[in-house]
């Protein structure tokens, strides 16, 4: 028997569409789409966030050098009073 006389078990094409499988197909694209546009937000939301915390490390380290740059003022300025001190002491 050749598959020409007319064994059904092989793959076919159908030009008849089936209503169902193009409304899940459109379901589906639905779906896929409006899950997409919330990722796009989560990651715009992101994106802001990462460059809001950025700016305020940025911020807080500049704010840090200028105290530890006062902090070594005041040292110098105390080790010379302490030097001055034992100066005067002898």
């Amino acid at each position: 028997m050749s598959h020409l006389d007319g064994d059904e078990n092989h793959w076919h094409l159908d030009k008849r569409l089936n209503v169902g499988h193009l409304l899940t197909t459109m379901a589906l694209a639905g779906s896929l789409f409006i899950w997409a546009s919330a990722m796009e937000r989560r990651v715009a939301v992101l994106e802001t966030q990462v460059a809001i915390a950025k700016q305020q490390t940025s911020d807080d380290m500049h704010e840090l050098k200028l105290e530890m740059r006062e902090l070594r003022n005041e040292i110098k300025s105390l080790r010379q009073s302490l030097n001055n001190a034992k100066i005067s002491d002898k």
